[in-house]
């Protein structure tokens, strides 16, 4: 029989909450009768899906920091935030227009950085913010201009502006004119 010790709590692993959030298409539909009884999918599920996100974001992130030290976390919007008229079938099931799906998502994403802001114990929030190819304004995806045509891109934009504007300090944004970054953590 071999004693076992638990090793004492440093205090000192320090740690970042990553969190990713992408393709949530809020705009798309898909009936129940579809698919059988099987799924469904509008906006209102999507906007509960973007509150359900941040506060169970939240409370994970809470409940770990008993074990850890986090006092950074780092969410990813990775795009596709819509799903756009990029396709025609898109264009004529979907819920609402893209601009009108660009502007229900800025408010969702607001209210869940404002509520993480005012609720989260950590010292800074860094939101990285890359854009789908759902949310472009083209047919094809154009590579040199791809944020340039792309409603994400500046809906990130606002986003920042509009956190600015309501002074949360923890939140700070990378929002990169190419369709991917590389970001620093622990000094590397």
């Amino acid at each position: 029989i071999y004693d076992i010790v638990q090793a004492p709590k440093s205090g000192e692993r320090s740690t970042i909450a990553i969190a990713q959030f992408s393709d949530q298409h809020i705009d798309e539909v898909v009936l129940s009768e579809s698919v059988m009884g099987m799924n469904e999918y509008n906006l209102d599920i999507a906007t509960n899906r973007f509150k359900t996100h941040f506060a169970k974001l939240h409370k994970l992130i809470t409940h770990h920091q008993s074990h850890y030290n986090i006092n950074e976390a780092v969410l990813l919007f990775e795009g596709d935030t819509i799903g756009g008229w990029i396709h025609e079938e898109l264009a004529q099931t979907n819920s609402i227009s893209p601009n009108e799906a660009i502007y229900h998502a800025k408010s969702l994403y607001v209210s869940g950085l404002k509520y993480l802001d005012e609720n989260l114990n950590v010292d800074k929030i860094t939101v990285v913010c890359i854009c789908g190819n759902h949310s472009r304004e083209t047919k094809r995806i154009q590579y040199s201009n791809f944020n340039d045509t792309n409603k994400e891109y500046w809906m990130y934009l606002e986003i920042k502006s509009i956190c600015e504007m309501l002074g949360l300090k923890k939140v700070e944004f990378i929002i990169p004119k190419s369709e991917m970054t590389v970001i620093s953590l622990f000094e590397k």
